[in-house]
């Protein structure tokens, strides 16, 4: 939340699990460990290309999500034996029809809510202009918000008429 509020910017995102290439990995290392200057070098797993495609297929709202598959091969990981530990995260229904398990930012939000409420407001005026993909992000952070919390409706009347996602 208070990257949101700071920034003003929302983040989308996937978590997955998976292998980096030790031979990837060792070069890696070795570069940083050589030069005095961090040289950028980019490591691809399976697990950045598993999270890639859930975010870009299961993920339409500004979230950070997984599926259930992650959270189970977390809990081998951990030796967690229990099927209902879900780590704070919040089950929801994802496009595709899957599940999916998010970090519920609006948990800690605290005493921010007329901040994150003017900064919503000041999206869905900006982008109900000018994009409406980014529009229907922000207007389902709105309902979702409406859900969590008890949020001022009045300001938000103007949005609530007809919109579908």
């Amino acid at each position: 939340m208070n990257f949101i509020l700071e920034q003003k910017k929302v983040l989308r995102g996937a978590i997955s699990i998976g292998d980096v290439s030790i031979n990837l990995y060792n070069k890696y290392r070795n570069e940083k460990s050589k030069k005095e200057e961090f040289q950028d070098i980019f490591l691809i797993s399976n697990g950045l290309v598993k999270a890639y495609i859930m975010e870009s297929k299961d993920i339409k709202w500004p979230i950070i999500a997984t599926t259930y598959d992650v959270l189970e091969e977390i809990r081998n990981i951990l030796k967690i034996n229990n099927e209902t530990e879900q780590f704070d995260l919040k089950k929801i229904n994802g496009t595709n029809h899957v599940y999916l398990y998010m970090i519920d930012f609006l948990s800690n939000i605290d005493n921010n809510e007329t901040v994150y409420e003017d900064f919503l407001l000041q999206q869905l005026n900006e982008y109900s202009r000018k994009d409406k993909k980014i529009f229907e992000k922000y207007y389902w952070l709105l309902k979702y918000s409406e859900k969590r919390y008890d949020i001022n409706q009045e300001h938000f009347n103007e949005f609530n008429n007809g919109v579908l996602i």
